[in-house]
């Protein structure tokens, strides 16, 4: 995982979410997903994860969050 300043060029988000206190926006890039974090009260976070620490977290979370039926 790397600090990572917004991408440079056209960057359509894959998913974002708002809520009450901020914005949180997954791109996909060459490198990997480039991730932000916005706070409302606040400046942005931004980090790109490359394509292992991005399955890797797809991983986590499906185990977290088993699909219910």
């Amino acid at each position: 995982m790397t600090v990572s300043p917004l991408p440079t060029g056209s960057c359509p988000d894959l998913t974002s979410f708002v809520g009450d206190t901020g914005r949180f926006h997954v791109c996909p890039t060459t490198g990997g997903l480039h991730v932000t974090i916005q706070r409302y009260d606040g400046p942005p976070h931004s980090m790109l994860l490359d394509r292992e620490q991005a399955l890797a977290l797809l991983h986590v979370l499906q185990r977290s969050y088993p699909e219910q039926g």
